[in-house]
């Protein structure tokens, strides 16, 4: 996908999101309570919940070879920028 210019992140994190269930699931019965409660604590957030399941699923997406930062391949044209 790379090579055609595409950006597989998309498609890896799709990949990613089974292996990251038991955040997900945290995070769905946060927003579950979140809701019921809101009028209760009008301060209450989802964020770290959201910020670990965001994680996890980041981090499965940095061990796939594809997008690691050295199998990338930059311009083969000498371009230069005025």
């Amino acid at each position: 996908m790379i090579q055609k210019g595409q950006d597989p992140k998309e498609m890896l994190i799709e990949a990613c999101q089974p292996e990251c269930k038991f955040w997900k699931d945290k995070l769905q019965r946060c927003e579950k309570a979140l809701k019921e409660t809101t009028s209760s604590d009008p301060e209450m957030t989802c964020m770290y919940p959201m910020r670990d399941y965001v994680t996890c699923v980041e981090a499965c997406v940095r061990e796939y070879p594809e997008i690691q930062s050295n199998s990338l391949i930059g311009p083969t044209q000498n371009v230069q920028i005025p």
